[in-house]
């Protein structure tokens, strides 16, 4: 035995490290941006903010919103900017004044075309508020071919004896 040896390095955050040592997961870095005192995201439709619906047809309606946080000490603005990035870009801007405390949302009703190609069509928004800080989301939504419902080769029965099926 030895005073001067330690059988294994004690190993603690603010004692063995620098803060720069430290590098966050990608969890970490979700938690970390959904939690700031501002926060923009795009949400589900307006009845449903919370919805992840992204499975489309061509000529159908993608409902969306930007959501804007403000859990700050102060009021703040929000200058929005999103688009949809189809053959024919659709696009718009908004501007909106947050109050602490409050959510602010904006509707977003975006039409696919009815000769729309399948395939992965983003939503983009950025949010620049008055405090300086930018934030940005997309939203990839999925569009299907519509498939014609195939015959049957042949007869199809039912059976339902009387009383089953009530």
């Amino acid at each position: 035995l030895s005073a001067d040896f330690i059988g294994e390095r004690y190993e603690r955050m603010d004692l063995a490290f620098e803060p720069d040592d430290w590098v966050p997961t990608a969890t970490a870095e979700a938690l970390y941006r959904n939690n700031l005192p501002l926060l923009a995201y795009i949400g589900g439709k307006p009845d449903r903010f919370t919805s992840k619906d992204h499975l489309f047809y061509p000529g159908e309606i993608v409902e969306k919103q930007i959501m804007v946080v403000n859990n700050s000490r102060e009021t703040v603005t929000a200058e929005c900017e999103w688009s949809f990035d189809l053959p024919d870009s659709q696009n718009g801007t908004a501007s909106v004044t947050v109050a602490t405390g409050d959510q602010e949302r904006i509707p977003l009703r975006l039409d696919l075309p009815s000769g729309l190609a399948p395939g992965d069509y983003a939503v983009s928004a950025v949010v620049t508020f008055s405090t300086g800080e930018v934030q940005r989301d997309t939203f990839d939504v999925q569009v299907l071919a519509r498939k014609r419902p195939e015959k049957p080769a042949g007869p199809i029965a039912l059976y339902d004896p009387e009383g089953e099926t009530g």
